[in-house]
């Protein structure tokens, strides 16, 4: 029994440990400006966000079918699984503050990752997508 114990507890642990070191970080340093920016957001500082930065870029990225039914005032809908997602993307100013939501997080999340790897240097994602949103309305 404690042989086959040992080399299961060692796998758990290298998993654990695989997963904590591919957390990023909410900030990180770059040589060509400042800090970059990518992190989620609560509900009630994006609130705060959108009153005193007239600037942001809200985005919806949830299908049209599920804006009909409710949606951040100002935002902009590009759909995640529409084909020409990324070029509506690249539309958007990287140097602005950018917010992205989603109906539980989970597309907005996949977002975020691209507006990373496309240089924005600020980028929020709504916690608990529009669903959290909502239920704090």
């Amino acid at each position: 029994m404690k042989m086959l114990l040992y080399p299961l507890l060692s796998l758990a642990f290298c998993g654990w440990v695989a997963c904590q070191s591919t957390s990023e970080p909410d900030q990180s340093t770059s040589s060509d400006g400042p800090p970059v920016i990518n992190r989620l957001i609560p509900a009630a500082e994006l609130r705060d966000l959108l009153t005193q930065n007239s600037e942001v870029q809200l985005i919806d990225v949830r299908t049209a079918k599920e804006v009909s039914g409710g949606h951040i005032s100002g935002a902009v809908n590009y759909d995640f699984y529409s084909g020409d997602f990324r070029q509506q993307l690249q539309q958007l100013d990287p140097t602005k503050t950018t917010v992205v939501y989603c109906k539980s997080g989970g597309r907005s999340g996949r977002t975020r990752q691209i507006l990373k790897k496309m240089g924005f240097r600020e980028v929020y994602d709504l916690e608990g997508g529009y669903r959290t949103w909502s239920a704090q309305q």
